[in-house]
């Protein structure tokens, strides 16, 4: 089998391989891995599946930027304004994404624009879990504010 990943890493010196990472290694192998259980005569109908497929896509997609989200979250030194800032570009990043997904652009979804480039690819559904993710977020987003302003008033009151 002629694949760009020679092994999959099971350990690592890192405590754990994140979600994100798996999900990066396993769609960079899977045609390697579709071949490899069809070879075996293991039958996986999800792996022919279109609709499963998208979602496998999107899930990688959407899961990278997630991880990017947080390990900018937890980066050394900031501090709890940069991290409110860091968060409320990424709701609005999500507008961005959602937009970039129903006009099937998919500049922000690489494994999404490759796979586009083979199949047709119904957005409705895809859309509707940005905006589901987006209203999650901007819901967290206002209590956060709401904790902030408190804060702030607290900090006021003592200042007096």
């Amino acid at each position: 089998m002629n694949s760009s990943y020679k092994d999959l890493p099971l350990h690592s010196a890192v405590r754990w391989l994140s979600c994100g990472k798996a999900l990066e290694w396993f769609v960079g192998c899977f045609d390697a891995i579709k071949a490899f259980l069809a070879e075996k005569g293991q039958d996986y109908p999800e792996l022919e599946d279109e609709k499963w497929v998208v979602k496998l896509m999107f899930l990688t997609d959407i899961t990278g930027h997630l991880n990017k989200l947080n390990l900018k979250l937890q980066g050394a030194g900031q501090t709890v304004l940069d991290m409110f800032d860091t968060w409320k570009a990424f709701v609005g990043k999500l507008a961005v994404f959602s937009h970039d997904v129903a006009t099937s652009t998919f500049r922000y979804f690489s494994h999404l624009r490759e796979l586009s480039t083979q199949h047709s690819i119904s957005t409705a559904e895809i859309c509707k879990y940005i905006s589901e993710l987006e209203s999650e977020f901007t819901t967290q987003t206002l209590g956060i504010s709401e904790v902030w302003t408190h804060v702030l008033l607290l900090d006021q009151t003592r200042q007096l």
